[in-house]
C-alpha cells in the first residue's frame, strides 16, 4: 500500500476540525435555541426582576452567580484538585466504573453522543475547579453524562474482586459512620455543630449496624462470587445503597439539623410570632412557618431565632426570655 503523504493527511485533519467547528458554531448560534431558550427562560427572569427590582440583580446575578465565580462565599474556599476526590465519592458504590470510561476515552472522543455527554461532565467539571466557591453538590450539574459513560462502558467489566471493592468500602464507611461521629464529638469546637452531632447518634440503632453488617458480608460475597454478571450485582447492591442511604442515614442526618428549626418554626406559627433571624443562616425554618423571615440585628421586643452559642454575642444591654431551646436552636425574645 502507498503511504500517505505526510501533508495530504494535515489537511484532512484540519478540513475535519474546520467542518467540526462550523457544526459547532451552527449549533450555538441557531437563532430558533436562542429563541426557545429565550421564551424558556425569559418569563422568569421578568416576574422576579418586577417584583424583586434591584435585590435580584444584586443578589441572585451578582452575588450568587458572579461573585460565587469570583471568589468564595460563606467560606466554601478550595483549590483547583477540589473536585477529583468529590468525583470518587460522588461515584460510590460504583467508583471502580471509572476505569472503563477512562480506558476508552479515544474511541469516546470519536463517538458524537459519546463525545456529548464526556464534554457535559467535563465542562461542569472544569468550570467549577476554577470558581471561587467550590461545594460537592455543583458536580452534580454534570453527572448524568459521566454517569450514562459508566454505564455504557461498565458492562464489559469481566472481572468481580476489584470493581466490588469500593462498593464494599462504601458499606463499611456507613457501618463506622456512629463511631466516626463519636470520636469528633469532643474535638470539634462548636457547640451547635457538637448538639447537631450527638442528636444524629440518637438515631442509630440497632437496626442500621446490622442492616449495613449483612451489606458488608453480602459485598464480600459478591467480591468472591463468579455466576452471577457485575452489571446484575451493581444492580441489587445500587437498590440497597439508596434504601440504606433514604431510610437510615438521611433520616438520622435530618432529625439531626432540622428537627429543632421545624419545631421552633411550627412553635412560631402557633403562637403568631414574626421571628428574626440573626446570625443563623435557616431558609427551611421560613419553609416550616409558612412565612418569610427577615434577617438582621435584633432590637428591643423582637423573637430571635439563632444558634444557642450565639447568645452571648447579643449586643450589650439586650436581655431574653427563652421561648425554646433545643439540639443548639433557641428562640427568644428580646428585653432591654
Amino acid at each position: 500500500m502507498k503511504p500517505r503523504p505526510f501533508f495530504s493527511g494535515m489537511t484532512m485533519y484540519h478540513g475535519a476540525a474546520m467542518a467540526m467547528s462550523r457544526s459547532w458554531a451552527r449549533a450555538v448560534f441557531d437563532w430558533r435555541a436562542l429563541l426557545l431558550l429565550i421564551a424558556i427562560a425569559a418569563p422568569w427572569y421578568i416576574v422576579i426582576l418586577l417584583k424583586e427590582g434591584r435585590g435580584f440583580i444584586d443578589g441572585f446575578i451578582l452575588k450568587h452567580n458572579v461573585g460565587r465565580f469570583t471568589g468564595p462565599v460563606s467560606g466554601h474556599a478550595g483549590s483547583l484538585l477540589y473536585y477529583f476526590p468529590i468525583v470518587l465519592i460522588l461515584t460510590l458504590p460504583f467508583t471502580a466504573l471509572l476505569v472503563p470510561v477512562a480506558r476508552r476515552l479515544r474511541a469516546i472522543w470519536h463517538d458524537d453522543l459519546q463525545l456529548y455527554l464526556l464534554l457535559w461532565f467535563a465542562f461542569v467539571f472544569v468550570f467549577f475547579s476554577l470558581s471561587g466557591t467550590k461545594l460537592p453538590h455543583y458536580l452534580l450539574y454534570g453527572y448524568t453524562g459521566l454517569a450514562i459513560l459508566m454505564a455504557v462502558h461498565g458492562t464489559d467489566v469481566k472481572a468481580m474482586f476489584w470493581p466490588m471493592l469500593p462498593v464494599l468500602l462504601f458499606f463499611l464507611a456507613l457501618l463506622g459512620l456512629p463511631y466516626a461521629v463519636h470520636f469528633s464529638l469532643g474535638r470539634i469546637p462548636d457547640a451547635f455543630y457538637r448538639e447537631v452531632l450527638g442528636a444524629a447518634l440518637e438515631r442509630f440503632d440497632t437496626l442500621y449496624f446490622g442492616f449495613f453488617a449483612v451489606l458488608c458480608a453480602l459485598a464480600i460475597f459478591a467480591m468472591l462470587e463468579r455466576a452471577t454478571t457485575l452489571p446484575r450485582k451493581f444492580a441489587v447492591f445500587g437498590l440497597a445503597s439508596v434504601a440504606a442511604l433514604s431510610t437510615l442515614v438521611v433520616p438520622a442526618a435530618g432529625f439531626a439539623q432540622q428537627s429543632a428549626i421545624k419545631e421552633a418554626a411550627e412553635l412560631a406559627r402557633e403562637r403568631r410570632l414574626e421571628p428574626v433571624m440573626w446570625r443563623l443562616n435557616a431558609p427551611s425554618f421560613s419553609v416550616y412557618r409558612g412565612a418569610p423571615t427577615p434577617s438582621r440585628e435584633p432590637r428591643d421586643g423582637d423573637v430571635i431565632v439563632t444558634k444557642a452559642s450565639r447568645l452571648s454575642e447579643l449586643p450589650a444591654g439586650l436581655q431574653y426570655d427563652l421561648l425554646y431551646s433545643k439540639r443548639g436552636i433557641v428562640m427568644a425574645r428580646i428585653r432591654s
